[in-house]
């Protein structure tokens, strides 16, 4: 809870959503510019065996029609292809489309009212038409209808890292847009390797000039480029997802979401902002002034409760080490080959005893495989090896994983937690070299008797590199070859302390909440408040609240110990319905209502059954679920995502400061909206991840009930090793239980 007397920040927080208001288009204005034409796409395609029938039918009509289209394959009563036509274009010619690949059947096209798409069911086939449309117009010498569409990021040698971008409507009922993308490649057409009659297959494109767009090239352009050497456009292919060579799906490409400075115009961030700023300005253009606008939410940030900050507790987690008391470490690496590793296991011990002893007041001590069998110890497991290595193209295929074997017999029994002390990549290494590693700290102990006296022995020498890097610049006018590596070095270092104590501190944290879970200890406990898991001290009625996600509902009972009921049978099912129905929720109905929400079900009100099974049953397990005496509330992930301000006039300098980070730092909260977000903790220079816009959907919600109690359930720093959590952090521990304890992965 906020310290007395002190106001909560708000904030405008813009998001990569937008709005499209109904009721301000201006239908005149669409009349008197644009005609609607609709093909509806023959009967024997949906009966036509053929994987690649939807890429042929693409390719149909984009060879045939050169304006902004959009094919709704869910349109009634037929699949319709939409095609708007400006007035001013219209030359009386008849507009039809001839489908080889379906018996050479020609198809015209009938016109429309083009106001007959202004309606909350047709809204979102207006919007998909006018961001055609606003591709289709980037460059007029050169027109092509499109699906797809892509802006440009960056280029490394002959590899372009471009943004895939698509809108869809939040909901149903509502006029919120979002704009959905994804990272692809480009990869530089080479003629030779581009086979005329496969050309079709692949989709290629063209950097439009003047512009960050790509548009696609018609299959008959590609064709004529391949066999023509003085035709020097330069196009681009498409990376195909599935790579065929490996029989395998292509890892995406990355970018990053926020880089500041003189980079920052190639973050994600950046690139969807600007394109929702161009495409709500081309809306208002031409469907009325007032009719589209930028989504931002007026948020409120969480400012964290103080956790206890005593000696044997981990730094800011509020996670009490110190009742992990003698912690036991096994030897689990890997010693059936000869190469295997033969550094003394009391070295380890030695080690973690230097290093974590007094920090957080525990020892640790050996134990043998025979001691397992009756200790109630929480053991540190250490070993050596991934388990990718004992799978399918891995070099230990065959072998046993002794990590596996050691879970299976001791895993609801004892508190186990697992660290990999070899930090060795196994793909750049051999059976022969993997195993040779050297102890964590061996190229980090000449700095310091504690890793806090090493981290700042780095900080100081980083300080005064910088300053060596300007007066040499100053004098010489570039930084010595030396200098150079003396940083590069010190980065090193520092790149490895962070690896291993950011490794050790999670494993930690973890084994002390899977302590808690084998051992049923309280988690409220008035009389060593130490002994309580964060905020419950502060906020008692933590303790009242039930979370449910994937196969286990878990609930605290009369003595503060967490308790699982397991859904993955009728049993189970059964008494999570009899413990909601205690607390005044009928699970049968938020059934029902989830099923309405995410359009689970059909128009006959029957559940849509797919490969993977009961869609409602799937979607709920991948929902998260929260409880208590008249409340039911559920956790939605959105395609929300939240902007950086970008600042023009701040152009090549740090873009990091005051209200231009918004929400990408912190935790904020809207009570009119039912909205969340979970930034960083503290921005670096870039940012590898977007912050997402969480929705708070009550199913059932008591009368003043106010959420910022859950809300300081996302300032622990343990889930995410020095950042906020995303969920409340109970739900670490019902994941923890499932994957480690029990073991339903």
């Amino acid at each position: 809870m906020p310290k007395k007397n002190t106001t909560p920040k708000t904030y405008n927080v813009p998001t990569t959503n937008f709005i499209i208001h109904l009721d301000k288009i201006d239908r005149v204005l669409l009349e008197d510019n644009y005609q609607l034409y609709c093909v509806e796409i023959p009967d024997n395609f949906g009966f036509l065996q053929d994987g690649n029938k939807y890429a042929k039918l693409h390719n149909a009509y984009k060879e045939q029609l050169e304006l902004p289209y959009y094919f709704y394959s869910f349109a009634k009563p037929k699949a319709t292809i939409y095609i708007l036509l400006e007035n001013s274009k219209d030359n009386g010619s008849p507009i039809s489309l001839t489908f080889d690949f379906l018996d050479k059947k020609s198809v015209s096209a009938q016109k429309r009212k083009i106001t007959d798409l202004c309606t909350d069911d047709n809204l979102h086939i207006l919007a998909k038409l006018f961001l055609a449309d606003y591709f289709y117009n980037q460059n007029k010498k050169h027109r092509i209808c499109q699906a797809d569409f892509y802006i440009h990021s960056e280029v490394y040698k002959n590899k372009a890292t471009i943004l895939e971008v698509e809108i869809s409507k939040v909901k149903k009922e509502s006029n919120d847009f979002q704009i959905k993308h994804k990272a692809t490649y480009l990869l530089k057409a080479d003629r030779k390797y581009i086979k005329p009659e496969y050309a079709g297959a692949d989709v290629y494109c063209e950097l439009l000039q003047g512009t960050k767009y790509y548009r696609q090239l018609k299959t008959s352009f590609v064709k004529s480029w391949q066999s023509d050497d003085k035709n020097n456009t330069e196009i681009w292919k498409v990376e195909n997802s599935f790579d065929k060579k490996n029989n395998s799906k292509r890892k995406n490409p990355s970018i990053k979401w926020f880089r500041d400075k003189d980079d920052i115009t190639h973050g994600k961030s950046f690139l969807l902002q600007e394109f929702q700023e161009k495409l709500t300005q081309y809306y208002k253009e031409k469907l009325g002034e007032d009719c589209a606008e930028k989504q931002k939410h007026l948020m409120t940030k969480i400012e964290p409760i103080s956790q206890f900050a005593i000696k044997g507790y981990g730094e800011n987690t509020g996670l009490f080490l110190k009742i992990l008391g003698k912690v036991a470490l096994y030897d689990n690496r890997f010693t059936e080959i000869e190469t295997k590793n033969k550094i003394p296991f009391q070295r380890y011990v030695d080690f973690f005893n230097t290093y974590y002893a007094e920090k957080y007041e525990i020892t640790f001590i050996e134990i043998s495989k025979e001691e397992l069998k009756t200790t109630n110890k929480p053991v540190l497991v250490l070993q050596d090896v991934e388990k990718q290595l004992f799978q399918e193209d891995g070099f230990l295929l065959g072998y046993d994983d002794p990590k596996k074997m050691l879970y299976q017999g001791f895993s609801e029994k004892i508190a186990f937690q697992t660290l990999t002390v070899n930090t060795n990549k196994a793909e750049e290494h051999t059976i022969e070299t993997y195993f040779e590693y050297e102890m964590l700290d061996e190229c980090l102990k000449h700095l310091g008797n504690s890793f806090s006296q090493i981290k700042e022995k780095l900080s100081q020498e980083k300080k005064i590199i910088e300053e060596l890097y300007e007066k040499e610049k100053a004098i010489n006018g570039d930084v010595s070859e030396e200098s150079k590596e003396r940083r590069k070095q010190n980065e090193k270092l520092k790149s490895h302390h962070s690896l291993i104590t950011n490794k050790i501190d999670v494993c930690l944290n973890e084994l002390l909440l899977k302590y808690y879970l084998v051992n049923e200890l309280p988690i409220k406990n008035f009389d060593k408040p130490n002994h309580s898991l964060p905020c419950i001290f502060k906020i008692p009625d933590l303790v009242k609240y039930a979370y449910m996600y994937k196969n286990f509902l878990m609930f605290s009972d009369e003595n503060n110990v967490l308790k699982f009921i397991d859904l993955r049978n009728k049993e189970g099912k059964d008494k999570r319905n009899e413990y909601l129905k205690a607390l005044g929720i009928e699970w049968f109905e938020i059934e029902r209502r989830f099923s309405e929400r995410n359009y689970t079900r059909d128009n006959n009100g029957q559940d849509i059954i797919n490969r993977f099974g009961n869609k409602t049953e799937n979607a709920i397990k991948d929902t998260h679920f929260i409880f208590s005496n008249g409340l039911a509330l559920a956790i939605e992930d959105t395609e929300e995502r939240v902007l950086h301000k970008y600042d023009p006039k701040k152009q090549g300098k740090s873009q990091r400061a005051g209200e231009n980070k918004t929400a990408l730092e912190g935790i904020y909260y809207s009570e009119e909206k039912q909205i969340y977000t979970v930034g960083e903790k503290s921005m670096n220079i870039d940012m590898d991840k977007s912050v997402i816009v969480r929705k708070i959907h009550y199913y059932q919600k008591p009368e003043n009930f106010k959420l910022d109690n859950l809300l300081q359930t996302l300032t622990v720093q343990f889930v995410r090793n020095q950042q906020f959590t995303v969920y409340p952090y109970f739900f670490d521990l019902l994941n923890l239980y499932q994957k480690d304890i029990i073991r339903t992965e």
